[in-house]
């Protein structure tokens, strides 16, 4: 490793090129944290789950797209 690298620089640079599986695995990973909220916090609900999915997977999503395409930016002006 390049001593001024930074530790995930190649996991973002792989996430640059791939924003839409990266935006897939935030989803996915979104789901899973929906699910656990509603577990940990009292019994599953359809309704709390959807409550929970509808913003966190949303929200994740967005946020994973705002951040890749500003690191792309800030590559692309290096």
């Amino acid at each position: 490793m390049v001593r001024n690298e930074r530790p995930l620089s190649k996991l973002e640079s792989w996430a640059v090129g791939h924003r839409v599986w990266a935006c897939l695995f935030v989803a996915v990973l979104g789901g899973v944290l929906a699910w656990w909220l509603t577990v940990k916090y009292d019994r599953p609900s359809t309704g709390e789950f959807v409550f929970w999915a509808l913003i966190v997977i949303p929200l994740g999503i967005g946020h994973t797209w705002f951040v890749l395409t500003r690191l792309k930016r800030r590559r692309s002006r290096a």
